[in-house]
């Protein structure tokens, strides 16, 4: 029908629809469309509107699916980046790292870990020990028990110490 503007319009009208209703299988079908309409609009500045349905739907599929977040989560990251909004990358890092510890994908995980610690400021000493106890659980299932027992010892018992004996 090359209807597209009308098409788009009526695939975000459906997509409100969906999250009034709390269906988010419809939710996340409908922005899929919303995406792939937006394609064919020509003069149609999406930038922006695709950056959130991004991160919308890589929110959404990272307790579902997150393989299929996986596809999402990247392209916000990316954006938060663009935009200089170190909160937003950091809570887009957490569906990522979440996503790549379910996938099993453990160096990703500690990956994102890591790109999350580099972005807090060292007076968040608590916060950076509490993400480090994060990257326990993938270098246990890679087999780095070293660093496992370097981490709990020098970086993270410590803290934690430091914080429930103060008074």
């Amino acid at each position: 029908l090359n209807q597209h503007q009308i098409a788009f319009n009526i695939w975000t009208d459906n997509a409100k629809l969906a999250a009034y209703i709390g269906d988010t299988n419809l939710y996340a079908i409908s922005q899929k469309q919303c995406l792939v309409i937006m394609e064919k609009i020509e003069n149609f500045d999406s930038t922006s509107i695709k950056n959130e349905i991004y991160e919308r739907l890589g929110k959404l599929l990272s307790g579902s699916n997150p393989q299929e977040a996986m596809q999402y989560l990247p392209n916000a990251i990316a954006n938060a980046r663009k935009l200089n909004d170190p909160i937003k990358e950091i809570e887009l890092m957490g569906y990522l790292a979440s996503c790549s510890m379910k996938l099993g994908d453990y160096f990703g995980t500690i990956e994102c870990i890591d790109s999350t610690i580099e972005k807090l400021d060292s007076s968040f000493e608590l916060e950076i020990a509490m993400l480090k106890s994060r990257k326990l659980d993938p270098l246990l299932n890679i087999g780095n028990c070293g660093e496992i027992i370097n981490l709990a010892d020098n970086e993270i018992l410590p803290v934690f110490d430091k914080y429930i004996n103060a008074k």
